[in-house]
């Protein structure tokens, strides 16, 4: 929307133009600065909710996994992943180097150093009871289920 009013506005600047170097009409500078910058600066506020968002579901995935862990060793894997010849092969795109301000995601190292704070958090510090499969049964009969947590294949 900001991008359609602002190209009415310059068109109107344009459409005006002979008449402001006539001298017929005046133009407001403020005025054709703001018609001029306001879709740059929408542009970077989207991208910046963008990353926002993507530290969000970062937090949001480690939260539906019981923790962080999962997450940055397949952050670290896609990171170790990327080469600069197979970006240009098969991405078709030269890997993003320099500020972050013009990125939609957010640089996977910084992911990985948010996930790494919130792994130090105590409440992402977990404690799991071994249970029998009659036991979980039962805890699940019970009303319980919210607080049972199924590890496959670790077994003492």
């Amino acid at each position: 929307m900001v991008n359609v009013l602002s190209i009415i506005g310059q068109l109107m600047v344009l459409i005006n133009l002979p008449a402001i170097f006539a001298g017929e009409r005046e133009v407001s500078l403020l005025l054709l600065a703001v018609v001029v910058a306001a879709p740059v600066v929408a542009l970077l506020l989207q991208l910046h909710l963008l990353r926002t968002r993507e530290f969000a579901a970062d937090t949001g995935s480690a939260e539906l996994m019981g923790s962080p862990r999962p997450l940055i060793k397949a952050l670290r894997k896609l990171e170790g992943g990327r080469s600069p010849l197979f970006m240009r092969w098969v991405a078709g795109r030269r890997e993003q180097r320099g500020h972050t301000l013009l990125r939609t995601h957010p640089p996977v190292r910084e992911r990985i150093c948010r996930l790494k704070r919130l792994e130090s958090d105590p409440r992402w510090q977990r404690t799991y009871t071994p249970v029998t499969e009659q036991e979980l049964v039962e805890m699940l009969q019970s009303g319980h289920g919210a607080e049972v947590v199924v590890v496959r294949g670790e077994r003492e």
